[in-house]
């Protein structure tokens, strides 16, 4: 049920990515359930092999999964959001790497005074999905 109401957030996007580590079990099923593509990122670098892509230039080792053209439109997934830090970094590195982040959802959202809403309106993240929003954490 989860899955379907996050499902239900993401526009019309050729990819879904995560967060974090954390949220990757949740990003692949959502990009399951829309049969889309899914990009992850790490929350420390791969530091043997190469983990997005086979060409050394271009692999981002905090990066795994599909390999997106440049230009892919994304939406990113989390599950909780507190202060925003990890999911603005997470769409920074996206757009390092080339990708087009449209937007973003989670499961559970902090009050807007832990900040979250400063920094992905900062990344241009102005609108964020959420199923629920918490008022103690």
């Amino acid at each position: 049920m989860l899955v379907e109401a996050l499902a239900a957030t993401v526009g019309d996007v050729q990819a879904i990515a995560s967060v974090d580590t954390g949220s990757t079990p949740l990003a692949a099923l959502v990009a399951y359930e829309l049969e889309l593509l899914a990009v992850f990122v790490r929350d420390a670098p791969k530091e043997h092999l190469l983990s997005y892509g086979g060409d050394p230039a271009t692999n981002d080792p905090r990066l795994s999964g599909e390999r997106l053209a440049p230009g892919s439109t994304v939406h990113v997934v989390d599950d909780l959001v507190h202060s925003g830090a990890s999911l603005a970094s997470a769409v920074r590195l996206l757009r390092n790497a080339g990708l087009d982040v449209r937007g973003a959802s989670c499961l559970l959202v902090s009050p807007p005074t832990t900040g979250w809403r400063e920094r992905l309106s900062a990344v241009g993240i102005g609108y964020l999905n959420a199923l629920a929003e918490t008022t103690q954490l």
